[in-house]
């Protein structure tokens, strides 16, 4: 899996590149097991506010962004939430609604400018089925998809929802690039002709540092902590804890969940992208504007 980045003095001022993960483990875990240790208290080294929130009818395991290239107020987000469920917003309304009962895993979503957004879900089974939006409301309607020879066990999670193609981590742990076609918005064709991969398939971390990255530069890893409460940041010199504190009139977020980061227009206050975390104990989610956080990352770790 190729890797992409940003450099930290200027990072967080350029556009990101990241590798996403899922937190050690956490989602194989039954829902009532997921915090499987009494949290140990730490206190934050800086606190970034949300930018606003909003709350689904369940809570969240994961979450996608979806831009709309012409409108940004019309990206949308797709969430799966703890039972396998999908759900989806559009930014301009941030009212959760869900369309498809699963049980689904894993979920990637792909903008196009001028044409339909596709979202793609992984089953419990590991089956792949794909969406194409149908409305502009944001509607989805179920298209067949033709995949390689291959059992996809995870997406390998991304910042960029733009480019036609993915990463997963097959069931011979081997990392494929799959290339996206979509013909006349009405069926899918994923190909491969890529080696198997050596590189780490990450789940919920994103990583920043250097495009022609040497080991003593330095990066930075922004992550759910699965240990204490509040976001991490790791270098390799450093780890400081982040508490998403209140905002204007919106309630902060103490025990982040999951992670998803665009910086595409995403309408509005998010012109610049958005991070959305969500919250481990609640169905509530929040969104803090990516242009405010990387200026107040830059500023408590500038090195």
């Amino acid at each position: 899996m190729t890797k992409k980045y940003i450099s930290l003095k200027s990072a967080l001022t350029l556009s990101l590149a990241s590798t996403i993960l899922l937190s050690a483990c956490r989602d194989s875990l039954p829902k009532d097991t997921q915090k499987i240790a009494p949290y140990q208290a730490v206190d934050p080294d800086f606190k970034i506010r949300a930018t606003t929130d909003f709350e689904s009818p369940t809570r969240i395991s994961k979450s996608v962004f979806m831009p709309n290239l012409i409108a940004g107020w019309a990206s949308q987000i797709i969430l799966l939430d703890i039972d396998g469920a999908l759900l989806r917003t559009q930014m301009g309304t941030l009212n959760p609604i869900q369309f498809e009962t699963g049980p689904y895993i894993d979920l990637h979503g792909l903008g196009r400018k001028g044409e339909p957004g596709l979202l793609l879900a992984l089953t419990d089974e590991n089956r792949l089925q794909a969406f194409i939006e149908s409305s502009d409301d944001g509607d989805f309607t179920r298209i067949p998809v033709s995949i390689p020879n291959i059992k996809i066990k995870r997406f390998c999670k991304t910042h960029d929802f733009i480019t036609p193609s993915l990463n997963v981590y097959t069931e011979t742990n081997d990392i494929v690039t799959l290339g996206i076609t979509i013909e006349a918005n009405k069926q899918v064709t994923l190909n491969s002709n890529d080696v198997p991969k050596t590189d780490m398939c990450h789940k919920n971390t994103l990583e920043f540092g250097p495009s022609d990255q040497t080991p003593d530069q330095t990066y930075l890893v922004i992550s759910p902590n699965i240990k204490n409460p509040h976001l991490r940041l790791d270098t390799k010199t450093e780890t400081k804890f982040v508490e998403i504190q209140d905002g204007l009139s919106i309630q902060g977020l103490k025990d982040p969940n999951s992670i998803a980061v665009t910086d595409i227009n995403l309408g509005s206050a998010f012109n610049q992208g958005a991070i959305l975390i969500t919250d481990r104990d609640s169905p509530r989610s929040v969104l803090i504007a990516w242009d405010y956080f990387k200026k107040v990352v830059k500023s408590e770790m500038p090195n």
